[in-house]
């Protein structure tokens, strides 16, 4: 009996040195993989600056909600931000906004072009938040349809996981800003973070993806290298 318990002690205390084992491995080779990328081409690289009065967001999520665009007419850093609106045409509803490209800018409240999406979103909700990011009760965000894709700089976000003969769990987020008329790169910026495969079993934060373990810039250092990126590399009269 006491010989039994002894293997069976055993057997679990193997068993535990294994999981610790795999977890501290994977942790090591994430780890080591991020330091190498971020080494490689991390962080925020600007290769080119350009004159430009605004650009084309293609990162929000919701174009009807742009808070950024917000915020930047807000504070001047730009005189426009388009956008793009996605869905077929062929299928959009009559009182839909339709899919295509707008141009924001600031009007002065009363402007009917502030009222242009008045069936699409709440208009009081729209306005406290243009309050929010500090655009005055005197002005409005209006908003101009454009015939086609805007020639000038375009900002993009791509998220997606690296491919690594590690296995570990390492992705990057990738802000690129280039030009739409010649495809060139003018600035971009690279964070690379990985995603212990504890966390991604046990995920202890809570949220849809866990916090990762580690990555080229934290939280703070990321907000303002993404903010870096329009306004080091576009050049306007109000920035």
């Amino acid at each position: 009996m006491r010989a039994e318990r002894k293997i069976t002690l055993s057997i679990v205390a193997i068993g535990f040195l294994v999981v610790v084992g795999y977890f501290g491995f994977d942790y090591y080779m994430g780890t080591r993989l991020v330091r190498e990328l971020c080494a490689r081409d991390g962080g925020l690289r600007i290769y080119q600056t350009t004159r430009a009065k605004g650009f084309l967001d293609e990162s929000v999520a919701n174009a009807l909600y742009c808070f950024s665009c917000f915020e930047r007419l807000a504070k001047k850093q730009f005189e426009y931000v388009d956008i793009h609106v996605h869905g077929d045409p062929a299928t959009a509803s009559p009182l839909a906004i339709q899919p295509g490209y707008y141009r924001l800018t600031l009007g002065q409240h009363g402007d009917p072009r502030c009222e242009r999406w008045a069936k699409n979103v709440n208009l009081a909700e729209w306005a406290r938040l243009q309050r929010v990011f500090g655009i005055s009760e005197q002005q409005c965000v209006a908003v101009d349809p454009l015939p086609d894709l805007p020639i000038g700089p375009e900002l993009s976000e791509v998220r997606e996981k690296i491919p690594n003969e590690r296995s570990v769990d390492v992705r990057v987020d990738h802000w690129r800003i280039r030009h739409t008329l010649t495809g060139k790169t003018l600035a971009e910026y690279r964070n690379y973070l990985f995603y212990t495969h504890w966390d991604r079993i046990f995920n202890f934060a809570g949220g849809d993806v866990p916090e990762p373990a580690t990555a080229c810039d934290g939280a703070g250092a990321y907000s303002k290298a993404v903010l870096s990126l329009s306004e080091r590399t576009l050049r306007t009269s109000t920035n």
